[in-house]
């Protein structure tokens, strides 16, 4: 506990963990050694050797793995690849040992052990390389450094723990005189002081763990700023709803959103790592609470200062407000942050601390995402001219429809059998050319005048109330360009496509109303009623497609109601047809004239001349 609070202190830095033990690299070159000595001295017995053997075994797989975790820790490529290659030179010379050490097993004389000898000597010189390496200061361990205002905060800590110690000592030697003489009065009340003194002292330690637990007065420091901070907050708001709140000269609008942008992502940065501190690192929680609660003042401020130069009073009301927002969530997670005091095994506070966490990464998003969109509408106008560029771009595509459209008008007039509906298509089409040369030139002299226009925009940029105006101007010059010919072609493209796909399902009733004929009466009945259904649906969308060609195009009208009629007309007849020939052989009469009719209402109906028919206005 002392440790925990000396080094929770921001003038303390956390001790750290070396790459390597060097004491057990230190352990085991000394065990080698010896081992190594104990093979070559002539005096050793054919036992001695083979344990000597099983020592320098067991150490040198030891450092090999020792090795082997050291390059994984390692930040240094260099380090890494010394401490890989030391361990295959320390292998590499293990191995050569040990046949050697079989050889002399086998056939115990003195020229074996000296070729014993010889093996251990690279086996002691990569060793005594590899320990001089790991000992570098590079790869020790780093001890914790508490400053001296945090020792002192360790005192009441430290002072309980010893006072504890020494009751708890003299309470034994007070029970060791007591079983020696229980009835001595003197020596039982000797006993209970010191049993007092334990206990007081027991109480003593935990009330100082409490109090100076990690991180608790940080967020102690940090609930008492964010509440004083929303109280700042909430009079801005009551002076914004007023009209009451003065504009802040010390920092342009731009300035001010900046700043909220660069305080709002330094907390959100931090928000996960304080999540994990206050669950399982209490050493790390006073320092990232301190830091988080050191930018909510700047936030405000800045917050309070946007919406002073906001001439929106809605606009004011709304960066508040989630100012306000993101302050209340931080104020929750301090809350909740204090509680769990970084302590892992206080896991029924890690749920709580989740769910404010996340509360507040959601509402700090969302304030990021209000400041950024609104600091682009202020500064950066490329991301309009885009816009209008595409607009100019959009006005090209009325002319780009007249070529599909020409195609299947001559598709169509090729297709009719009426020479009155071929020579209808051929004098819309001849009007559309007109009209479609009319749209060109039209066109072309407002992409030349958008062109110019947008030059003087860039020109201007920098000028945010006189680009907003002339980019509405655009939006609504381009708007009554499009009006006429884009909006009303995608209204009539979309009825087109309605037409087309309820004539579809027309041909499927035809198919099952022919298949019904050689049913019974009753699936007949049912392939009748949807025939009917669909061609009443027909009828209704035909009547809205007509209608949106407008007066101006009496023809295109006339052309599609009659269509209309003609399919009813024909639907009507292959029902009747049906009629007479169910229940009847396929080389009845009745069944022919069943296919014959069935052909009717497809013809009467071709979907070419539908698309020609809804897309003439487009051009118009």
């Amino acid at each position: 506990a002392a440790y925990l609070v000396g080094i929770s202190d921001p003038a303390s830095e956390p001790g750290r963990p070396g790459v390597v033990d060097q004491s057990q690299f230190a352990r085991a070159n000394q065990a080698i050694q010896m081992a190594c000595q104990n093979l070559t001295n002539p005096a050793s017995s054919q036992q001695q050797v083979l344990s000597a053997a099983t020592v320098v075994a067991k150490h040198t797989s030891s450092l090999c793995n020792s090795c082997r975790t050291a390059s994984s820790k390692t930040a240094n490529p260099v380090a890494k690849r010394h401490f890989v290659q030391s361990a295959k030179d320390v292998a590499n010379s293990t191995a050569s040992l040990v046949k050697a050490i079989k050889a002399l097993d086998q056939d115990f004389t003195d020229e074996n052990r000296q070729k014993c000898a010889e093996a251990a000597k690279p086996l002691i010189h990569a060793v005594d390389e590899l320990t001089t390496f790991a000992s570098s200061p590079e790869f020790a361990s780093k001890p914790a450094k508490i400053s001296a205002q945090a020792r002192e905060a360790q005192e009441p800590i430290s002072q309980a723990g010893r006072a504890m110690i020494e009751g708890a000592c003299n309470m034994l030697q007070a029970a060791k005189q007591l079983a020696v003489n229980p009835k001595d009065p003197p020596t039982y009340q000797l006993y209970s002081h010191h049993s007092k003194s334990v206990s007081e002292a027991i109480k003593r330690l935990v009330s100082a763990i409490k109090d100076s637990a990690p991180g608790q007065q940080e967020c102690d420091n940090a609930i008492e700023h964010l509440n004083m901070t929303i109280r700042d907050l909430d009079q801005a708001s009551l002076d914004a709803i007023g009209q009451n709140l003065r504009p802040r000269d010390e920092k342009s609008l731009k300035a001010y959103q900046e700043q909220m942008i660069n305080s709002a992502r330094e907390i959100l940065d931090r928000v996960d790592q304080i999540r994990q501190a206050a669950k399982e690192e209490p050493q790390n929680l006073g320092h990232l609470i301190s830091t988080v609660s050191s930018y909510f003042e700047p936030l405000a401020r800045s917050a309070v200062g946007s919406a002073s130069r906001t001439s929106s009073s809605k606009q004011q009301t709304n960066i508040l407000d989630l100012t306000k927002t993101v302050t209340e969530s931080a104020l929750q997670f301090m809350y909740a942050c204090k509680e769990g005091g970084g302590n892992p095994k206080a896991t029924h506070t890690h749920q709580s601390i989740d769910t404010a966490a996340d509360d507040m990464k959601d509402v700090l998003q969302d304030l990021l995402g209000t400041i950024e969109e609104a600091a682009s509408q202020t500064g950066a106008v490329n991301s309009m001219i885009d816009t209008i560029t595409k607009s100019i771009a959009k006005i090209s595509t009325v002319s780009s429809y007249f070529e599909p459209l020409a195609r299947s008008a001559v598709g169509s007039a090729s297709r009719t059998s009426s020479s009155k509906q071929q020579t209808n298509i051929l004098d819309l089409t001849k009007t559309a050319t007109h009209t479609h040369q009319s749209i060109d030139t039209a066109a072309d002299d407002m992409k030349d005048v958008l062109q110019d226009l947008l030059g003087t925009i860039e020109e201007a940029a920098s000028q945010t109330g006189a680009v907003n105006s002339m980019i509405d101007t655009i939006t609504k010059s381009i708007a009554k360009v499009d009006e006429r010919y884009v909006d009303r072609t995608s209204i009539i493209e979309n009825l087109s496509e309605n037409i087309l796909k309820t004539a579809k399902a027309l041909v499927e009733d035809t198919k099952t109303l022919v298949a019904g004929a050689a049913s019974n009466q009753e699936q007949l009945a049912v392939a009748a009623q949807c025939a009917v259904k669909t061609i009443t649906r027909l009828a209704d969308v035909v009547k809205l497609g007509a209608g949106s060609l407008g007066s101006e195009q009496p023809e295109a009208q006339v052309l599609l109601i009659n269509a209309v009629k003609d399919v009813a007309s024909a639907l009507s007849d292959l029902i009747s047809a049906t009629k007479n020939a169910s229940g009847k052989s396929v080389q009845d009469p009745a069944m022919l004239a069943l296919k014959d009719s069935a052909k009717m209402p497809v013809k009467k109906f071709d979907p070419a001349e539908v698309r020609y028919l809804c897309a003439i206005p487009a051009c118009n």
